[in-house]
């Protein structure tokens, strides 16, 4: 332990004294050259100031062009000892522009020439010069170390010149300097080995005072062991049980990491797509969803799941994703129209749930591209309507002929009458028109029910459509079942496309007569209704409101509960093959969530069902009639009209009439014709008159020849069933002039009247 200590002090000691000697080293240089700078610095203010305060005022320009002599000398060496050197030891010399001396101390030094004087060439460009050196008679090594003889080199300027007129040289030998550094070194050295005294003094007390603690501690550091190693034996006792702990752990790690990895690959080669959201921003996304779309991760980064929902969607999507985060009550599961990359429109079934996501609140969306079986649906929904068409032909060809039969009746009691009494009863006259009519209305019923419909959202009086399908439902549903038709009286008005209505009406009706195969009572009534919070009990996908509620119930065989779930499933039924393809009733819960309602069903065996069909009121807006409009009364005219028309009795009862009504009226039967009649009419043709589809060339054709040839003439379009190049919706947002055959003669001379009228219009190109 001695030698400890010793070795100890000894290293403190060596270490000490090399670090303090290193320092005192650095000291001396330091100072010593602060002090031969300062001295430097010293003389070159002084020589500066000699130069400008008492040199420039003891010469003249002509003084520094030749050496001084005689008094000259006298009088300036006399001026040098008073005023600048003043006893002390100091050399002055000055020097002229050439380098020649022209005044010395040492008189023998006057006259003499240093041209290549570094010094005194740099003192003539205008700069100070100085320059340290070791006088010849040094005593002391540090006084040729550092250099004492100091020489100051100051360019004489007179006012007025820019170059200067000579040299002022002083050098002095600085012995002060080299003493004041020896005294320094002294005092360094010494400074040092007191400090090494005192840090040596220092560490004996502190290393004795220490190992007297040391040896105090030490007995206590025993005990302290002895009870350490009794806390380590229960210590390893607990890591024993830690590590048993540590490897279940581990292993419970294992399996929660293959867990996850497991649900994320299910996650991510799922088919169905799967977002996050927080704060309405997608935080995730699994690729089904980007290739649903078309966009990557990097382009959607941070993008808003609403910047994809199509616009008429996002209110809606908005309002159950703020509705979910608040705690309340929302469809678990509905419909959304996605806005793809291309452009396109993809429909998914979107369910979404509230969860927690990486420890903040986040909404979990699934979504299912349901957009092809929409599209089947559509396509099965276009079907189904030619299914019931072909169900009504039997009695659209019975009604046909009892109309017909009605029509040739009629006339030809008018012909007698007429022949044998030379007039004709007007009840005759009236029922011929009146069959007429109910056959014009019948075929434009089935024309516009066969068509494919654009789903035109419309404020639409359910009463009188319902009122308007009265016939053709009493046919389809035959003469053993008798339908009853109660509508509520001042019923409020719904947005819906009324085809789409129609059609689903149609299903439940072929529905209800399928289960009353040997008769029974189909009931559809009407009425407003408000459902409140007893909706959800209702229908997971309704809202609490207001409604007009359409309840189609019959007295057939009811359904069993076990089918009661199932009877919206597509391609689900329970008919034998060939009677039934289970699309009627999923098509038809289709159309009603396409209308923003929903469909409930009741039934019982034995008792028959009850489908209720809510969709909601609209504000009290005057609904779009489902008649056409009629204004009585024939207008008449003096213009020029070209009547085109391929059917001769139409053209004959079209030029007819407008010839009775005062225009001169121009025929054609077909396109090609029509444009012969105007090459050889040398007049004006103020409205042309045309039908659609003609053989050789049609009317579109024909309007266009006849535009160039009266560019401000006006064309009114007849068709008698609806062109497949234009739907009804792009004829209604032309505003045209368009007459749907059957034709009254009141519409066609009203229509005539108020299209020329309107004169001069460009012509607009519509469907048939």
């Amino acid at each position: 332990m001695w030698n400890f200590r010793h070795n100890l002090l000894v290293q403190f000691s060596v270490t000490s004294f090399v670090i303090l000697a290193a320092v005192a080293v650095v000291l001396i240089y330091t100072l010593s050259s602060m002090i031969r700078s300062n001295a430097i610095d010293d003389l070159v203010d002084e020589a500066i100031g000699a130069t400008s305060m008492q040199i420039l005022k003891a010469v003249t320009p002509e003084d520094l062009r030749t050496p001084m002599v005689g008094e000259r000398y006298d009088s300036f060496h006399e001026f040098v000892q008073t005023s600048i050197v003043s006893n002390r030891t100091a050399r002055i010399k000055l020097w002229s522009a050439d380098g020649t001396v022209i005044y010395s101390n040492d008189r023998a030094g006057v006259g003499e020439m240093f041209p290549n004087n570094e010094n005194l060439l740099a003192a003539l460009a205008g700069e100070n010069a100085v320059e340290v050196s070791v006088p010849q008679n040094a005593e002391h090594d540090l006084e040729r170390d550092l250099g004492t003889l100091m020489e100051v080199y100051t360019p004489v300027t007179f006012p007025g010149e820019t170059q200067p007129g000579g040299v002022f040289e002083i050098y002095q030998y600085y012995a002060p300097v080299a003493q004041r550094i020896s005294d320094l070194r002294m005092l360094v050295i010494f400074s040092v080995i007191g400090g090494f005294v005192a840090l040596y003094a220092g560490l004996v007390f502190i290393v004795g005072s220490g190992w007297k603690t040391i040896t105090r501690q030490k007995i206590q550091l025993e005990t302290v062991n002895r009870e350490l190693a009794d806390r380590v034996t229960e210590v390893r006792g607990y890591n024993n049980r830690l590590s048993q702990e540590a490897v279940e752990r581990a292993l419970a790690q294992d399996a929660l990491r293959n867990a996850e990895e497991k649900y994320r690959s299910f996650i991510e080669n799922v088919n169905d797509s799967i977002v996050v959201l927080q704060n309405g921003q997608t935080v995730y996304r699994n690729p089904a969803y980007e290739e649903l779309l078309g966009y990557n991760v990097e382009e959607t980064a941070g993008q808003s799941f609403l910047d994809n929902v199509a616009e008429d969607d996002r209110d809606r999507v908005r309002g159950h994703y703020q509705a979910r985060l608040r705690g309340e009550d929302v469809p678990d599961q509905y419909e959304v129209r996605l806005i793809t990359r291309d452009g396109s429109r993809a429909t998914v079934e979107v369910r979404p749930r509230v969860i927690d996501y990486e420890g903040e609140q986040a909404t979990l969306v699934m979504m299912r591209d349901i957009t092809e079986r929409k599209q089947l649906e559509e396509q099965l929904f276009q079907s189904q309507k030619m299914e019931s068409i072909g169900q009504l032909a039997g009695g659209v060809a019975h009604d046909f002929n009892n109309l017909l039969t009605a029509v040739l009746g009629f006339s030809e009691l008018a012909a007698i009458q007429l022949a044998s009494q030379g007039r004709v009863n007007p009840k005759y006259l009236d029922e011929i028109q009146l069959s007429g009519g109910r056959g014009a209305q019948l075929t434009k019923q089935l024309l516009t029910y066969s068509r494919r419909q654009v789903g035109e959202l419309q404020i639409v009086d359910l009463n009188e459509l319902i009122a308007n399908l009265d016939g053709m439902l009493r046919r389809l549903i035959g003469e053993n079942v008798e339908l009853v038709v109660n509508t509520a009286p001042e019923l409020a008005s719904v947005k819906a496309d009324p085809g789409q209505i129609e059609q689903a009406l149609v299903n439940l009706t072929v529905n209800a007569r399928d289960a009353m195969p040997t008769g029974g009572r189909l009931t559809i009534q009407t009425e407003n209704t408000h459902v409140g919070d007893e909706i959800y009990d209702m229908d997971c996908e309704a809202q609490p409101g207001d409604y007009v509620m359409v309840q189609v119930s019959d007295t057939g065989a009811g359904i069993t509960p076990e089918v009661l779930g199932r009877i919206f499933e597509p391609f689900f039924t329970t008919k034998l093959a060939g009677q039934g393809t289970g699309l009627g009733l999923s098509t038809t819960h289709s159309i009603i969530k396409h209308n923003s309602g929903w469909i409930r069903v009741e039934s019982r065996l034995g008792e028959g069902s009850v489908f209720s069909i809510y969709i909601p009121m609209v504000e009290d807006t005057a609904p779009k009639s489902l008649q056409p409009d009629r204004i009585n009364g024939l207008l008449t005219g003096a213009e020029t009209v070209l009547v085109v028309e391929d059917e001769l009795v139409v053209r004959r009862l079209t030029t007819e009439v407008l010839e009775r009504q005062g225009y001169t009226v121009l025929s054609a039967s077909d396109g090609a014709e029509a444009v012969r009649v105007m090459e050889d009419h040398s007049g004006r043709i103020d409205l042309l008159l045309t039908d659609v589809i003609m053989p050789i060339m049609g009317g579109y054709e024909l309007a266009e020849r006849y535009q160039l040839a009266y560019p401000n003439g006006s064309t009114v379009y007849m068709s008698g069933y609806p062109e497949p190049r234009v739907s009804d919706q792009d004829i209604r947002e032309s505003e045209v002039a368009f007459l749907a055959k059957p034709v009254s003669i009141v519409e066609l001379t009203q229509e005539v009247r108020q299209t020329l009228d309107k004169r001069p219009t460009a012509d607009a190109v519509i469907a048939d």
